[in-house]
């Protein structure tokens, strides 16, 4: 019995001893909480005085150097505001953090021997948000074998391109073809390597140097460099490819006569590696984006290709070029095999007007399914709608396409947008309304009579119509 007493006192003292340590925890965390948010507040305070008040910033400056700063609660602060403000505000906060030596205490930090990847990892995430031109040299001539050995490519990669990206009109022609020339040594380091992911490296390299892009369209040199560089290294084509296309996109079509010639070299393969297809739907796809008329006979080359992948991205921008060609590839392509190519197909006719859209809406009379499928989905979803408007407008308008659009399986579509058209004549709505009440609408037309959205005398003609054919059901099921 003493020793049960015994047991019982000891487990309350150790629960009790464990609740008040916890408890301890708990008012030192939360006193460390409110200490730091009082920092913070005078950081974020000291900060934006700093900003917005010219006068203050010498007082400001000589007060931070002279005390200890909580570095990572500044650097975090720092973070905050730099991610908010644009322009000449960033590039004074960027000053006020070199001017206190936070970007040289990162580098400090981040060379020291001891301290695990993910702290290094950290350090350089704060320095790439800090975007200190100062570091610019030092990142760009760091060892790379330090960087292999920690495997901390990403996070590196993040801080030169953000800094590169916020200082590339102050940076020499030198340092920029440094700079590219550093970006594909990387992707070409990492297929290599079983820690670096070369795909993630890219989408940083992509996503992160828009103003890159926009700097080679003023440059005439550094394009060229960057396109020789791109081509002379080891690095997986569809990568050249995607940078390629990117350059496109930021309109930069100077490289046409590259990408047309690159795309010649690889089209008459007979049989492409997945790396070359990939590289060839970009080549693809950049002249798509241009739309240059020279680059037409690559397209026709491509329509002709035996590849479905190559045939769908060809229909996709078939568009761009007014040719009789084009006409008769959309619509055999509208019959392929392939669902992507007949819907590529269809898009791209249903963006060369009233000619693509009569191809469409001839379609729907043809005995392939697949192909009637695909016309109707588009015509009920795209710009024929904009041209059926512009014939209910006419005394005498031509519905006979319209009529055969309504049967098929996405029909009711159409019908809906025209019912609920505030602009189109209810004595029109009526006219169609007469023309849908087969056996195979019922179910709508009683959804349709229940619509509050729905012109009242299209409401009270549905419920005619319905009592008319089919006795009570409209009262039945009202």
């Amino acid at each position: 019995m003493n020793t049960l007493i015994f047991i019982l006192k000891t487990s309350m003292f150790i629960a009790l001893l464990l609740i008040s340590i916890n408890f301890l925890i708990y008012i030192n965390s939360y006193s460390i909480k409110k200490r730091n948010d009082k920092v913070l507040k005078k950081y974020e305070k000291d900060i934006l005085k700093y900003l917005f008040h010219e006068n203050s910033r010498n007082e400001i400056l000589k007060e931070y150097k002279n005390k200890k700063i909580h570095m990572n609660l500044f650097i975090e602060k720092t973070v905050e505001i730099i991610n908010t403000i644009h322009g000449s505000m960033r590039k004074d906060l960027i000053n006020l953090c070199d001017g206190l030596n936070i970007s040289n205490t990162l580098i400090k930090k981040l060379n020291k021997p001891f301290g695990s990847r993910v702290s290094k990892e950290l350090l350089l995430y704060q320095i790439g948000e800090l975007r200190s031109k100062i570091l610019f040299s030092y990142l760009l001539n760091i060892d790379r074998t330090y960087l292999r050995k920690n495997d901390l490519y990403k996070s590196y990669f993040f801080a030169i391109n953000n800094i590169t990206n916020e200082w590339i009109n102050e940076l020499n022609e030198t340092e920029i073809n440094k700079y590219i020339d550093l970006v594909f040594s990387l992707i070409e380091e990492s297929k290599d390597s079983f820690t670096l992911n070369t795909k993630k490296l890219f989408e940083i390299f992509l996503t992160d140097t828009s103003n890159l892009f926009k700097y080679i369209i003023n440059h005439d040199n550094t394009r060229k460099y960057m396109i020789k560089s791109l081509i002379s290294r080891n690095i997986p084509l569809a990568y050249k490819g995607e940078v390629l296309y990117i350059m496109i996109l930021n309109f930069e079509y100077r490289i046409n006569n590259f990408i047309k010639k690159e795309f010649f070299k690889y089209i008459e393969k007979e049989e492409l590696s997945l790396d070359e297809l990939n590289y060839l739907i970009f080549l693809i796809k950049a002249l798509g984006e241009m739309g240059l008329q020279d680059g037409y006979n690559a397209f026709k080359k491509a329509c002709n290709n035996k590849n479905w992948t190559i045939k769908a991205i060809a229909a996709k921008y078939l568009y761009k070029f007014d040719e009789e060609d084009s006409y008769t590839y959309l619509e055999k392509f509208l019959h392929d095999s392939v669902w992507w190519v007949r819907n590529n197909a269809a898009l791209s006719l249903d963006k060369m007007g009233t000619k693509g859209i009569k191809i469409l809406l001839e379609t729907l009379e043809s005995e392939d399914k697949f192909a009637r499928e695909i016309s109707s989905y588009i015509l009920t979803s795209g710009s024929y709608y904009s041209l059926l408007k512009e014939e209910l407008s006419v005394e005498a308008p031509n519905l006979k396409n319209f009529y055969k659009l309504i049967k098929s399986p996405s029909g009711l579509v159409i019908i809906d947008r025209i019912i609920i058209d505030k602009s189109i004549n209810v004595e029109v709505k009526i006219d169609i309304m007469k023309n849908i009440n087969d056996k195979n609408h019922k179910i709508y037309l009683l959804n349709l009579a229940k619509r509050n959205s729905v012109d009242v005398e299209i409401r009270q003609y549905i419920k005619t119509i319905l009592e008319l054919q089919w006795g009570d059901v409209y009262e039945r099921t009202n």
